[in-house]
């Protein structure tokens, strides 16, 4: 693509989001994971179980209980 640099560069807010959800995580904070993820119906996530497959709200209650 004409322009586009190849640079990968660090973003700060992408950061801040990244270490406030490994810390709620770690301290068993569900439901500040559960507002961390997007609202956006293409959240997935596929784990490494056979047929491991969340997605929407279902991967965010999946934290919050």
């Amino acid at each position: 693509m004409a322009g586009m640099s190849d640079v990968v560069r660090a973003s700060p807010e992408l950061a801040a989001i990244v270490e406030r959800w490994i810390n709620a995580y770690g301290n068993g904070d569900g439901e500040t994971v559960e507002h961390l993820f997007s609202e956006e119906t293409a959240l997935s996530y596929f784990g490494s179980a056979e047929g491991e497959y969340w997605r929407d709200d279902a991967l965010r209650r999946s934290f919050a209980s």
